[in-house]
């Protein structure tokens, strides 16, 4: 494993399916180009094998790191919907702690789940990073609920940033009809990909589906 500097930062990758919460981290200084081939690496892999996949990574591009962690965590669907909410509509970054101390985070959640008469769910990218010793939180998430007896959805849409001071603000958001389908297979790692650059519920919506965002 090759040497870094002391100059280094801490990176923390987290996916989430199935109620089951896969995580790995990692202390190295890391470029965008870096960032970027590893989330082309987690393309090819199933969520629970993230760790293996962003060590083999790191490894075979010679990518200097060190104090490689990995682990699992069980969650109930009452923490995944309350942990979606408070990305969605808490006003302060402060209230985002959960998510942890690393320097750059990256966390995706794929869930539903049949509760009662009908589905509750929810799907989100948030990214986190160092802006001017302050975190800077980039978020798109929706939570939904579908009701079997009346057929009806009902879902909010968020596209989210930190602001000064912690204070966290939409971009754009959407009730009413889910923005992203509620049902199906989404690309959430190509949504992780172009979060930064994502401004519009249609460009959220075409990078899950693998289409141009623009």
């Amino acid at each position: 494993m090759a040497k870094i500097s002391r100059s280094v930062f801490t990176y923390q990758f987290v996916f989430g399916c199935n109620e089951n919460l896969y995580k790995a981290s990692f202390k190295g200084r890391l470029t965008e180009e870096e960032i970027v081939r590893i989330f082309q690496a987690l393309h090819l892999c199933m969520y629970n094998n993230i760790a293996e996949a962003i060590y083999s990574c790191l490894r075979y591009s010679g990518i200097p790191f060190s104090d490689f962690k990995s682990g699992i965590s069980v969650l109930t669907h009452e923490s995944i919907i309350a942990s979606t909410k408070k990305l969605l509509h808490a006003g302060s970054s402060r209230e985002l702690q959960w998510i942890g101390n690393a320097d750059f985070y990256y966390g995706i959640m794929g869930y539903q789940k049949w509760i009662g008469c009908g589905w509750d769910g929810c799907c989100y990218a948030v990214m986190k990073t160092p802006r001017r010793g302050k975190d800077g939180y980039r978020i798109v998430g929706q939570s939904f609920q579908y009701r079997e007896n009346s057929g009806t959805e009902q879902a909010y849409f968020a596209i989210r940033a930190s602001k000064r001071i912690g204070r966290l603000y939409n971009i754009d958001s959407v009730a009413g009809d889910p923005v992203l389908p509620a049902f199906g297979s989404l690309d959430l790692i190509n949504l992780m990909v172009h979060l930064p650059e994502i401004c519009t519920a249609r460009q959220a919506a075409a990078a899950v589906m693998k289409q141009p965002v623009v």
